[in-house]
């Protein structure tokens, strides 16, 4: 005995609700929906910033090592942004360009306001290392 499928007649194969699918999810167009890994990368880094304060002294060093870690996954998403974002500039002339240094969307807008967010937290950490390494200066050095 076969255990094959049993080919159904058309009306009872999807969609039942009548006629073929008008819109695909692969039509090239953006979707609505926010990027997860996007999600994912502003979570990581609010978390991550969220720790700074809290962080005991034996772990500054490697709170300092994530820090850079995210900055770098932060300028590589930036640059990506704009690199797709690209666009060609007008001839010289032509009067007025500060829309030309504007953010190109919400997105650019975002990376560039995390990766500032971070710089001030690498600073922050930075100055709490030194102020634990600090040493008097003795009369003898």
């Amino acid at each position: 005995m076969s255990a094959a499928a049993i080919p159904k007649p058309y009306a009872q194969r999807p969609p039942f609700g009548g006629g073929p699918p008008i819109r695909t999810t692969f039509d090239g167009s953006p979707s609505e929906d926010p990027d997860e890994r996007w999600n994912r990368l502003e979570e990581s880094v609010r978390s991550l910033l969220a720790s700074v304060q809290f962080t005991p002294i034996e772990r500054l060093e490697t709170l300092l090592s994530l820090l850079y870690q995210r900055r770098n996954w932060l300028e590589e998403d930036l640059q990506f942004e704009r690199l797709l974002g690209m666009k060609t500039l007008p001839p010289l002339d032509l009067g007025d360009r500060d829309d030309l240094f504007g953010f190109e969307n919400k997105t650019e807008a975002k990376l560039v306001l995390l990766l500032n967010q971070v710089d001030d937290a690498v600073r922050l950490v930075k100055a709490k290392i030194e102020a634990i390494n600090w040493r008097p200066r003795t009369s003898e050095s």
